[in-house]
Order: C-alpha cells, then sequence, then structure tokens
C-alpha cells in the first residue's frame, strides 16, 4: 500500500479541478459518490449508519456520504463536532444540502455530547483529513 503526503493529494486535488474544469465541490460529490457505491456494495439495507464529521472538507465528504446513503435508504444519523462556529466553504455547502433531508444531526461540542452507540452501528469516521495540522 501507497501512503501520500497532505500535499501530494492537495496538488492531485488541484490538478483534477484544474484539469477537468470542475469545482471543489463537485470532487467532493465525485469522491462521496464513489464511497457510498463502494458501502452500498458492503452493506445490507436496512443498516444503521453514524457519520462523525468535523468541519473541514473531510467533514464535508462525509455529510455528502451520509445523503447519497440516505437516498438509498439507509438509516443515517450525523455527528459534528463542532470546535468552532463554521467550517469550510465545501463543509457549508453540503451543511445546508444535509438539511433539505430528513437526516437527523447532532452539533457536539464536548465529550458529554457524545452518544451511546448500538453495536449494529456502522461507523463513517469524517473527522480528520489532509488540513489537520
Amino acid at each position: 500500500m501507497k501512503l501520500f503526503s497532505a500535499v501530494q493529494i492537495w496538488e492531485w486535488d488541484a490538478y483534477t479541478i484544474r484539469e477537468q474544469g470542475i469545482s471543489s465541490i463537485d470532487l467532493m460529490e465525485r469522491a462521496a459518490l464513489a464511497c457510498t457505491q463502494c458501502i452500498s456494495g458492503l452493506l445490507a439495507q436496512p443498516a444503521e449508519i453514524c457519520v462523525f464529521a468535523g468541519m473541514g472538507n473531510n467533514g464535508g465528504d462525509g455529510l455528502a456520504i451520509a445523503r447519497m446513503l440516505r437516498q438509498r435508504g439507509y438509516k443515517v444519523q450525523v455527528y459534528i463536532l463542532a470546535n468552532k462556529d463554521n467550517g469550510s466553504e465545501d463543509f457549508e455547502i453540503n451543511l445546508k444540502r444535509l438539511s433539505e433531508t430528513d437526516i437527523p444531526v447532532t452539533h457536539i461540542r464536548n465529550t458529554d455530547g457524545f452518544p451511546p452507540l448500538s453495536p449494529s452501528s456502522h461507523i463513517i469516521d469524517a473527522l480528520f483529513g489532509t488540513g489537520l495540522s
């Protein structure tokens, strides 16, 4: 397995956006669709899925995946670890899109807000990405 640096990943994202003439939110949608297709191939419905999202672009990916999984009939809950008032631009776009669905969203600001999880829950970790410092 090859591991790539954050800089390499940022460069590939920028290259794809530039060469294919798409926006970063479009690239995020593509990535979310690929993940959703993979997850759908692994998990039968109705599966309970909990998405834990940070407020950066990795969190935005998680919100998009949550929305797409819900569209496919999965039971989805989203937990946003809110350590600031606003997320990245693409995170905020996906948060708005998520608000137009029936997916419950919980903002967690401290460890007291962490939900109990069912042993049958499937977890999607969308907390930290290449922007972690």
